[in-house]
């Protein structure tokens, strides 16, 4: 039943290891994820593919993994099921550790896969709410494959 997971790890900065798979599975009506796992500089590897899978009602990342200076690599479909995002302000502001490519849905438009970046979910109102708020969304996150394409404001 919980709602809002906003500052639950937030400045844990010696919480090591890895986020774990799995750990919210089971909140299906989560809107919020704000601070979430902020400056949990500790962390280190790969956020788990599925995390936020289970959370379809989610309107807020905002600074959720901002200063997770440990983290190596954003699953592309860490996004997927969460549609309703609206804000992804700083979401991996300063994450300088991040390698591969930056989050993306694929979706199918009139017959053909085609892969949505978080910075391009505007041009598919049909499938995505619009991000109002997304500045710094990949500030310093220059080892992204994409951080050449990655709009300005974005980044």
């Amino acid at each position: 039943e919980v709602t809002d997971f906003g500052y639950t790890f937030c400045g844990c900065e010696n919480l090591t290891g890895s986020i774990p798979a799995g750990l919210f599975d089971n909140n299906t009506k989560v809107e919020t994820f704000e601070f979430t796992f902020y400056r949990c500089q500790s962390l280190k590897g790969a956020i788990p593919q599925g995390l936020f899978d289970n959370c379809p009602e989610v309107t807020t990342f905002s600074q959720t993994f901002a200063s997770c200076k440990g983290l190596t690599n954003i699953p592309t479909g860490l996004f997927d099921n969460c549609t309703k995002v609206t804000n992804f302000k700083k979401t991996f502001n300063r994450c300088t550790a991040l390698t591969g490519e930056s989050p993306y849905t694929t979706i199918n438009v009139g017959g053909a896969d085609v892969k949505v970046h978080l910075y391009e979910r505007s041009s598919y109102p049909e499938y995505f709410t619009a991000p109002k708020y997304y500045n710094k969304a990949y500030y310093n996150c220059t080892g992204l494959s994409d951080y050449s394409n990655i709009p300005d404001d974005w980044n």
